[in-house]
């Protein structure tokens, strides 16, 4: 979300002084985190701005200057989402089973976070979960490795109405997976990340069904997130719809960077130590989107629940390495 001060010059507008840090050395890292995001954000609304409409795809299309369309177009394929190579996030699983009239599909994403236990959202045993599919590029990758799930945990507390709560869920796995497991990130290391990246094999349209079943990544801005225990989230809580003791936000309206439906369950990746760590698990949209997805989400804290991660394996006979 964006906070917006005062400034002062011409119109009247009131001037507030910012104390100057001159004594405090300068953060050369956390600079261009921040020019990074604020051009990634930049391209986007340029990409936004330069294409058709969504709901009227048969309406012409809006006249671009010369050379502009082309950039954006460029650009938005690099900073708006792109296809994983197989080889990229192999513990990033997608969920599947049985449909209702007895069809065998995918419909989530998962994590895979123990050599035989998959996290995954809450809300996708609303669909009977029988297996998971790791290590592929998509659903269709011949070399992919698919699993049976011996037994499904969701969090006792789920709740989806009237208001989503505890969105977890464990799926234990018949045998061990050949990925390496994800390391969970801690809370400092998600209070000091400008962004994360979303991997799962949802959708890549906004406001369509397309594109199911391709693993792919994007990176999208921290713009909600509890940075420290005195932080008052409160007034964003109401407004988005997340809870900020467990919960974060990420991405923002109008940018066309976000997870989508079948992206449920996924990673949130923070890049940290010279690795990616698992900081979220793909929930829902923010309140205020306009759209399905496209204008935000909201992503459960792993590190929030992981006493219950351990109790809940313990229970089930299922030693946690972490």
């Amino acid at each position: 979300m964006e906070h917006h001060g005062t400034s002062g010059g011409p119109g009247g507008m009131t001037r507030t002084s910012s104390p100057c840090h001159c004594h405090e050395p300068f953060d050369h890292q956390h600079a261009l985190q921040s020019l990074a995001t604020d051009f990634r954000e930049l391209v986007d609304a340029v990409a936004n701005l330069t294409r058709p409409p969504v709901q009227a795809p048969a309406a012409p299309a809006t006249p671009v200057p010369a050379g502009l369309g082309e950039l954006s177009e460029r650009l938005s394929r690099i900073v708006g989402g792109r296809p994983t190579h197989r080889t990229e996030f192999p513990e990033c699983c997608c969920v599947g089973g049985k449909g209702p009239h007895g069809n065998d599909f995918y419909f989530c994403s998962g994590t895979l976070i123990a050599p035989n236990v998959v996290l995954t959202a809450g809300h996708c045993t609303e669909v009977e979960i029988q297996r998971v599919l790791l290590g592929g590029s998509s659903i269709d990758d011949p070399d992919a490795e698919v699993i049976g799930v011996r037994t499904v945990l969701r969090h006792s507390g789920y709740q989806a109405d009237p208001v989503f709560a505890n969105d977890l869920c464990l799926l234990v796995l018949e045998r061990d997976a050949t990925p390496a497991p994800a390391p969970l990130a801690t809370a400092g290391q998600l209070a000091t990340a400008a962004s994360v990246h979303l991997v799962g094999f949802g959708y890549n349209d906004p406001m369509r069904p397309h594109g199911f079943g391709i693993k792919r990544h994007v990176e999208v801005a921290v713009t909600a997130v509890s940075r420290a225990a005195h932080d008052d989230l409160s007034r964003d809580a109401t407004r988005l719809g997340f809870h900020p003791e467990y919960e974060f936000v990420a991405g923002r309206k109008q940018l066309g960077r976000d997870s989508c439906n079948g992206d449920s369950g996924g990673p949130a990746y923070v890049f940290t130590q010279g690795r990616f760590a698992l900081a979220g698990v793909t929930s829902r949209a923010t309140s205020d989107a306009e759209r399905p997805c496209g204008d935000g989400g909201i992503y459960v804290r792993p590190e929030r629940f992981a006493d219950w991660i351990r109790s809940t394996l313990r229970t089930a006979g299922v030693t946690w390495p972490r």
